[in-house]
């Protein structure tokens, strides 16, 4: 049967989303032989095969991508075989123009929370914790196309383990651009208000933070994407003092949780809503409030929350 080769180039959010990866363990599963890599105007796929299954592989890319990708266009160029002998995600190239789109930052997806909380695991408690599949994306990018030495992380080499996962096509974290652990990744560290360093230990980090908040305290978190101004919900005081030091007087403070359980005791919440809330976008949804312990002054005169 004769053999084909296709030039592929796929537009749209395609990068930060998993999409080599699952292009390489595709083009195997139709045992097609070429290259895939990203570049300034998308990802470029190479695939020499028998016809059938070249045309199976297209259909499956258009179909079925990456729940996070979001294809905008795909241009398909036949040309002649090259002799490729395997299927590689080889380095990124430049192209003319540069159109790329970024994928958003993500939530914190069900395998990795798992991961989080259980002892066993290298990533126990280990607050930077991403995959193929969630984690920062837009924050980090400091160029295009989206490979690790375009991001923030460029500054934090892959430890053994972590670079196993990153060339493993069957790891969760097979070319995962954000990944890190303890070991080689970015770390915790507490101040106090006049910039002193109080603590560089995670779990006492975050114990001494659930205090500070419990006990009526206003705590800054530096995010990816900015700074996170928390304080308890509930204690009326504290939130007035935030209004007055943010100089917000009435606009409305957005609600943390961390459980739709807990949403449910303080808003009515239909199932539209919900899908929303655990969505992998995580936005911020304005949910019809209850009578609850919720600060009068988090929403003041309003019956919303978000």
């Amino acid at each position: 049967m004769d053999k084909r080769h296709t030039h592929i180039v796929v537009r749209g959010i395609v990068q930060g989303v998993g999409f080599r990866p699952f292009v390489f363990r595709l083009a195997n599963t139709y045992q097609l032989r070429g290259i895939v890599c990203n570049s300034t105007d998308g990802v470029h796929i190479e695939v020499e095969g028998e016809y059938p299954n070249v045309e199976s592989f297209i259909e499956h890319l258009r179909t079925t991508p990456p729940p996070l990708a979001i294809i905008k266009k795909i241009e398909i160029n036949e040309g002649e075989c090259r002799g490729y002998e395997d299927f590689r995600i080889i380095e990124s190239v430049a192209a003319a123009s540069r159109n790329v789109f970024v994928s958003p930052d993500i939530a914190l997806c069900d395998d990795c929370r798992q991961e989080l909380l259980n002892p066993s695991d290298i990533r126990y408690h280990y607050p930077f914790i991403t995959c193929t599949n969630c984690g920062p994306r837009f924050s980090i990018v400091e160029d295009i196309p989206y490979d690790r030495h375009n991001t923030s992380m460029k500054k934090f080499p892959l430890c053994h383990s972590c670079l196993a996962e990153y060339k493993n096509p069957f790891d969760r974290r097979f070319h995962a651009q954000p990944n890190a652990c303890s070991t080689c990744g970015p770390h915790l560290e507490l101040y106090d208000a006049t910039g002193q360093l109080i603590c560089n230990h995670t779990d006492e980090i975050i114990h001494s933070v659930v205090r500070a908040i419990v006990h009526g305290k206003i705590i800054a978190i530096k995010l990816i994407g900015g700074f996170c101004i928390v304080c308890d919900a509930e204690n009326d005081t504290v939130v007035r003092a935030l209004r007055l030091r943010k100089m917000r007087p009435f606009k409305p403070f957005a609600l943390m949780a961390g459980s739709i359980d807990v949403i449910e005791q303080n808003a009515q919440v239909s199932a539209l809503e919900r899908t929303l809330l655990v969505s992998h976008a995580r936005p911020i949804v304005l949910l019809k409030a209850k009578k609850s312990s919720i600060a009068s002054s988090v929403a003041p005169g309003l019956s919303y929350y978000g």
